[in-house]
Parts: structure tokens; C-alpha cells; sequence
């Protein structure tokens, strides 16, 4: 029984082992098959990638190939336009430098060009293309006939035909793209006239059409427009009389949005000539009016102010004429001359250029000129007390004077005189302040200079500082300023300047009337003098200019107080007059 028993759980435990192994035979195989299905899947997963990258290498491969047609026919496009744009200018430059018999132009000639601008562009492509040819020889015609031609009677005849009109509409009817060079040329040939032409030119209200042209793709297009609304405006500026009147054509800019395209075009910077006529084209309509608050009276401001050191000599004399505009409101003075720039440029006037290389010189000196520029830019329109003392004890006349007495006189030029000269027109007071800091010296010695503009500045520097000596009423004292001005042979180098064969009828006078006054009460101890200056005064006592009159005679009753100079006086008859 037990033999039983032992051989039954025998059988069980063996049939129990190959369950397990069949169990472990089974597991294993779904194992198995698992890895497989799973190397299936990755390799499916393989495939599927690789296609996908395979899709993607193709579509960069299209879209690289399709980048590159496109580059080539926009190279096609622009080689073309190149091309084009060349031929155009060939021919217009041939058209310039051909022989333009203008002598005989008639108003018929002009109305007949006026036609043809205004031709309806109809009729086959060819046809078109052939009237729109046509337009461009007029145009350059028009140019040809205009260019380097001092008399406007042309001019005058091309607008009473009606020629700036049918320019104005042709910019208006067609696309930008279709406007060139030679179309734009010819409508700025005319803006380079006499203020009598360039009003006829605004009163045709050409502003917002030429604003248009601010969105060409040609720079040159571009640039000939802008220059033509600055060269137009100028017929709007007030005259000298007038000057602190604000631009007659103020409120026509400003309706256009013609500001806010200026500054547009400003910050876009397509080119340096453009940027320029951009800020001062803005200062030129501001003339006496407040610029805007914010950026654009910093930017505008800031940038005419650095164009006073710019190489081209019109763009730093147009920026300082356009300075002198502006300061005429107090707010743009304000933000043009300020504590920081006062210190800056007594600090730059302070630099000394001894030891320095010829090309640091060079740094050094047009810097100074520059801040001399900015300083009578500042002075001349406005004869600001306030402004003149702040300019003094900052020490920049010391500086003035100490450059004037130290440089090469070859290296004086005249933003250095001009400036101390803008110093002497003044109250007593700041001419006080100025005597004090003894610039005779460094007056008398501009004397020398073979420039005849710098010496009647520095004449009238010196006029005008003789003024704080005795007035009318006090012709019998001597003046205090002579022993001064004697120090440095001051009144013989003023006769001297009186001598000169090149001097201004002014200037000539001015120093007659410096020596007067000078030597009023007192001898003329030079002979030769004494007769010429003397003769000279006697003469200007019956000229036609009031103030000549005048300041001929007060010296003459000054020189009188002196016997032996009243008896030269009195030659020939001459009396005195009361």
C-alpha cells in the first residue's frame, strides 16, 4: 500500500514538473514572440523614420531648388532694372552734354513738351511702351534745355506753358515703379532758380505729390525729391526784416503729414545726403516755431548740430543757417545750448595743439571751428544776455582770445573771429566782462590777416568794444581803451586796414571811425593820418547812408576837441556841422 502511495505522488510530481515545463516552454515562447514583435515594431519604426527623412530631404531639395529660381529671377529682375536705369542715365547724360541750342524756345516749343508729358498712355503694349519712351526724351530734353543756365526767362516760359503742372501730374497718375530718375530730374532743374520762380513753383501746391516720391525704391529718385521740396521752401522762409516771422508754408507741410514723412524718412537712412535734407528740411519749416516735443526735436536737433562738422562745406553752412532758425524759439534754444554743451566746448576750446601730430591738429582745430559755429549760430539771432554771461564764465572768451593770440594766424579761421564777434554785440555790461579779459592783442593782431571778410569782422569786433568808452556827451575825455590798443601799434595797423586796395567801402569807413574815436581829444600825430582820415570822415558827412552820416560826424566834433586836427578839419571851407 505504501509502495502505492510513494509511486502516485511519484506520477503527480512528475506530471506537476511537466506542467511547470510546458508552462515555462509556453511563457518563453510568448517571451519569444514578444521580442519579436518588438524588433518588428522598431524596425517598422526604422523604416517609417527613414521615410520620413527621406520626404523631408526631398521637400528641402524642392524648396531649395525653388529659393534658388526665385533668387535668380529676381537676379534676372534687378540686372534688368540695373540695365535699364544705366541706359536711362547714359542717355540722359548724353542728352545733358549734347549741344542744346536753348536760344530760340519759344512758348509754343514748351506747350508742345507739356503735350506730350500729358499724352494719354493708350493702345497696344507696344504702343504704350512707345509713348512712355517718348515721355522720358521729353523730360531729359527739358533737363538738357534747363541745366547750368543762369537765366530764368526759360523757366519762366516752361511753367507759364504749363510744364510743372503736367510734371505733377505725371507723378500723380502713375505707379512709383514707373517714375525714373530722368522724370524726377526734370522737375528739380527748375526748383535751382530765384526766389521768383521757386514761388511760382509752390503756388502749384507740389508738396504732397513730391511726399509721395519719399516711398520709391530708386535712393536717387528719392534724394532729387527731397531736395526739390527743400530748395521750393526756401521761397517760403521771412526775409531779414521779417526774420523772427515763423514759414509761410508751415500749415501746407503739416497738412500732407509732410513732418511725420520728413522724420520717417530720417530714421530710415537710405542714404547720407537724404538723412541730411530730411533734418534740415524739418528745421527749415520750424524756423521760429517749437519742434516737436519727444524724439524728434532731440534726433533733429542733435544731428544738425554734428552736420556743423561735416566735410561738405554747403551742408555745414546750411545747418547753421537753419540753427539760426530755430533758436529764434526759446524751447529749441534751450535743447540746442545747453549747460553740458557749454562745458563741452570750453573744454574742447581748451585743448592745446602744441605737440600733437599734423593730422591730430587737424582733429583738434575742426572741432573748435565747429563749436565756434554752434556759438554764433546761437548768438547772431538772439542777443540773449543771460546766454552771453553763461558763454563768459565758462571761460570760453578766454579761450577765444588765447587761441587768437597763440596759433599759427594761418590756422584763424573765421568761425573763431565770427564768434568773438557775436560776443561784441551786446549791452556795456558784457563788454565790461569782455575788456576785462584784455583782448586787444589778440584783436589788433587779426589785422593781419590776408582775408578780407576776417578783418572787417575783427574791425567791427573792435568798433563795437569802443562803444563802452565816452559817448557824445563826453567827447572832451580821452578814451580809456587807447594806451591799450597803442601797446600793440593797434591805431597804425587800423590805418593800415583803411589803406588796403581790397577793402569794403564799410569796412574801410569802420576803421576811419575806430581811429576817431580812439584819438578823439587828441592829435593825430602821423601826418599822413591825420590828412586821410580826416578827408575820409569830411566825405562821409554828405553820403547817403544815414547812420555813415551820423557816426562820420560825431567822430569829426570828437577829433575837433584837438586844435591842430580842427585846423585840418576846417581846410577848404569846411564847416562843422552842429
Amino acid at each position: 500500500m505504501e509502495i502505492k502511495l510513494r509511486e502516485s505522488e511519484r506520477k503527480r510530481i512528475e506530471a506537476e514538473q511537466l506542467k511547470i515545463k510546458a508552462e515555462q516552454e509556453r511563457f518563453t515562447a510568448e517571451k519569444d514572440k514578444k521580442e519579436a514583435n518588438g524588433r518588428t515594431f522598431i524596425a517598422l519604426q526604422v523604416q517609417i523614420d527613414e521615410e520620413k527623412r527621406r520626404i523631408l530631404a526631398e521637400e528641402r531639395q524642392r524648396t531649395a531648388e525653388q529659393k534658388i529660381r526665385d533668387i535668380e529671377y529676381k537676379l534676372r529682375i534687378m540686372e534688368d532694372k540695373k540695365n535699364n536705369d544705366g541706359q536711362e542715365m547714359e542717355d540722359l547724360l548724353r542728352c545733358i552734354n549734347s549741344s542744346q541750342d536753348t536760344t530760340d524756345m519759344k512758348i509754343s516749343d514748351w506747350i508742345e513738351m507739356k503735350n506730350d508729358l500729358e499724352q494719354e498712355e493708350n493702345g497696344t503694349d507696344d504702343q504704350k511702351e512707345l509713348i512712355k519712351q517718348k515721355k522720358t526724351k521729353t523730360c531729359q530734353k527739358i533737363l538738357a534745355t534747363l541745366i547750368g543756365k543762369k537765366n530764368d526767362s526759360n523757366k519762366k516760359l516752361a511753367i507759364e506753358a504749363g510744364i510743372i503742372e503736367a510734371l505733377l501730374k505725371f507723378f500723380t497718375t502713375h505707379t512709383l515703379d514707373q517714375i525714373t530718375i530722368s522724370h524726377i530730374w526734370s522737375f528739380y532743374i527748375f526748383t535751382y532758380s530765384s526766389d521768383e520762380i521757386k514761388l511760382l513753383i509752390s503756388n502749384k501746391r507740389p508738396y504732397p505729390v513730391l511726399f509721395r516720391l519719399f516711398d520709391h525704391s530708386d535712393i536717387y529718385v528719392i534724394n532729387r525729391a527731397i531736395i526739390a521740396i527743400y530748395n521750393t521752401l526756401l521761397s517760403g522762409l521771412p526775409s531779414i526784416a521779417d526774420n523772427t516771422k515763423q514759414h509761410s508754408h508751415f500749415s501746407e507741410i503739416e497738412s500732407c503729414n509732410g513732418i511725420q514723412k520728413y522724420f520717417a524718412l530720417f530714421l530710415r537712412n537710405v542714404s547720407k545726403s537724404t538723412k541730411d535734407f530730411a533734418a534740415l528740411s524739418i528745421a527749415q519749416v520750424f524756423h521760429a516755431k517749437e519742434l516737436p516735443a519727444g524724439q524728434i526735436r532731440h534726433e533733429i536737433i542733435a544731428y544738425i548740430k554734428s552736420l556743423l562738422n561735416d566735410e561738405d562745406a554747403w551742408t555745414k553752412q546750411a545747418s547753421q543757417m537753419n540753427l539760426k532758425g530755430l533758436v529764434l524759439n526759446s524751447v529749441n534754444l534751450a535743447e540746442i545750448i545747453k549747460d553740458s554743451d557749454l562745458m563741452y566746448i570750453a573744454n574742447n576750446l581748451r585743448r592745446t595743439i602744441e605737440g600733437n601730430e599734423e593730422e591730430e591738429k587737424k582733429v583738434i582745430i575742426k572741432q573748435q571751428e565747429s563749436d565756434c559755429i554752434l556759438l554764433e549760430a546761437v548768438l547772431e539771432k538772439r542777443k540773449d544776455e543771460v546766454l552771453q554771461r553763461r558763454i563768459i564764465s565758462y571761460g570760453i572768451v578766454d579761450s577765444l582770445i588765447d587761441i587768437i593770440l597763440n596759433y599759427d594766424i594761418r590756422l584763424i579761421s573765421s568761425p573763431f573771429i565770427d564768434a568773438f564777434f557775436q560776443m561784441t554785440i551786446t549791452s556795456n555790461d558784457i563788454k565790461l566782462l569782455i575788456y576785462a579779459k584784455h583782448p586787444y592783442p589778440a584783436m589788433i593782431r587779426l589785422l593781419d590777416l590776408v582775408d578780407v571778410c576776417q578783418v572787417d569782422s575783427t574791425i567791427a569786433s573792435i568798433f563795437n568794444m569802443l562803444l563802452i568808452g565816452p559817448n557824445s556827451t563826453e567827447q572832451t575825455a580821452y578814451h580809456p581803451h587807447l594806451p591799450e590798443v597803442e601797446a600793440c601799434n593797434g591805431v597804425q595797423k587800423l590805418f593800415d586796414a583803411f589803406n588796403r586796395p581790397d577793402m569794403e567801402k564799410v569796412t574801410k569807413s569802420t576803421a576811419a571811425f575806430c581811429i576817431g574815436h580812439l584819438l578823439q581829444s587828441r592829435e593825430i600825430t602821423n601826418y599822413e593820418m591825420r590828412k586821410s582820415i580826416i578827408a575820409y570822415l569830411k566825405s562821409l558827412v554828405s553820403d547817403g547812408d544815414d547812420w555813415a552820416k551820423n557816426a562820420a560826424k560825431w567822430r569829426l566834433k570828437g577829433l575837433a576837441r584837438n586844435t591842430v586836427n580842427r585846423s585840418e578839419i576846417e581846410t577848404n571851407g569846411f564847416v562843422l556841422p552842429v
